[in-house]
């Protein structure tokens, strides 16, 4: 879901035009400047689309709160898609306008909206800000409503498409079954289906297009994409084997999770973790499924996991599924580990909450190094922004990353965290 945050100097109607754009009264209204000071955070609908609306305090205000009230500012800017900054078209254009619409120029997508031009005849009222040199500005009434559907408009165009993972969830959910060639992937796709949907051969390389089929299940729509082996990366592929490997990839941009299969006799192979590692690289979600388990009965699968949670710690919350494609074992398991995995990957995580996780994590903060404030950016991947100062070391990330993992019951997810200064 795209966010968008509402910013401009005190009492010019930012949170009268948070309420009129999420449909209902939310945010307190008083003619008092700096009644605002945290981030408000409500979404709401326009025309079938889902926004995620933020409403900030206001910039430049001059009570003992200031700078933690610009401190919000900054971290909504941050976290926002698209800056709706908004001005008092009554008042006309002052120096904080001009020193706030400095600092946004550059940083995101701004809309200006100029605010209380309650009347047509008070429209060229709005050409006094042309000068701040915004390419979309819109004459507005927050109070009265007028000029607001417009706006609305433009922000839903200037979003664009909605995220993947982020529609609602009439299409079902999409798997991609990727991995090295003759594993069982064909085979597996069958075993879901119970019919021979793709040929399965055991010469390696045998599936080249990728390959959809749609099923409806109890827990949903599933759509699964069976793809070509992924080889080892070799100097040059000929054209075929880099069509190959193209398509798989977009294949995998265009799902919520991969099924990475890797064959139990040979064991959890380099190739097969680079191919996991790969498809939390596109940002999407992973399980391995350990075929041809029926052909192994005698390993110990808990030895087996922790083997590979020994030589990849990295990668040791991927979720691992011993199987059977062609005795058809532990389906059912693994495709509800798949499907609470993408359910997994939209949770959110509330700010106050990330906060008070974080809070043991920021008082082991190596020297010179300061977490003040996280929040969680986007879902699907879930994406968080910590700021603080200093230089953090990667092994202090990683310590967040897997304290965030833990208590968001992230396994199988790729996390992104970004570090602001």
């Amino acid at each position: 879901m795209k966010t968008v945050a509402i910013v401009g100097r005190p009492n010019v109607g930012k949170s009268r035009l948070f309420n009129r754009l999420i449909g209902r009264r939310y945010a307190i209204v008083e003619g008092t400047p700096g009644i605002t000071r945290d981030r408000i955070e409500k979404v709401g609908e326009w025309r079938g689309r889902r926004i995620r609306w933020i409403d900030t305090g206001g910039i430049g205000s001059d009570d003992d709160l200031s700078s933690l009230v610009a401190f919000q500012v900054r971290v909504a800017i941050e976290a926002a898609d698209l800056i709706i900054f908004v001005v008092d078209g009554a008042e006309g254009l002052l120096p904080l306008d001009e020193e706030i619409a400095d600092s946004l120029r550059g940083r995101k997508p701004v809309i200006l909206a100029v605010n209380k031009i309650d009347h047509p005849k008070r429209e060229s009222l709005v050409s006094e800000f042309f000068s701040l040199g915004f390419e979309e500005s819109f004459a507005v009434s927050a109070e009265h409503g007028r000029g607001v559907g417009d706006l609305l408009d433009s922000v839903v165009e200037r979003l664009g498409s909605e995220e993947e993972g982020e529609s609602d969830e009439e299409g079902g959910v999409r798997v991609s079954i990727v991995g090295r060639p003759n594993v069982g992937k064909s085979s597996l796709l069958n075993a879901f289906l119970e019919t021979e949907r793709v040929i399965v051969s055991e010469i390696p390389g045998t599936t080249r297009d990728t390959v959809e089929e749609t099923i409806d299940l109890p827990q949903g729509r599933i759509t699964f994409v069976d793809t070509a082996g992924i080889r080892r990366k070799r100097r040059k592929y000929d054209l075929l084997e880099s069509i190959m490997v193209s398509r798989t990839r977009n294949a995998v941009s265009a799902s919520d999770a991969a099924i990475v299969v890797a064959d139990a006799v040979e064991g959890i192979t380099e190739q097969d973790v680079k191919i996991v590692q790969a498809v939390f690289a596109l940002g999407r979600c992973a399980v391995l499924a350990l075929n041809k388990w029926d052909a192994v009965s005698e390993k110990d699968f808990d030895a087996v996991l922790k083997g590979f949670r020994a030589k990849y710690p990295t990668d040791a919350h991927l979720p691992v599924i011993s199987v059977s494609a062609l005795r058809r074992l532990r389906l059912r398991r693994l495709l509800s580990t798949v499907l609470d995995t993408v359910e997994r990957s939209r949770f959110r995580f509330r700010t106050s909450e990330l906060n008070r996780l974080l809070g043991p994590v920021a008082a082991q903060a190596p020297r010179k190094v300061k977490l003040r404030y996280a929040l969680q950016k986007s879902i699907s991947p879930p994406t968080f922004v910590l700021f603080g100062s200093g230089r953090p070391p990667h092994s202090y990330l990683h310590f967040i990353r897997n304290t965030i993992r833990d208590a968001g019951g992230f396994q199988g997810i790729p996390l992104n965290i970004e570090f602001r200064s």
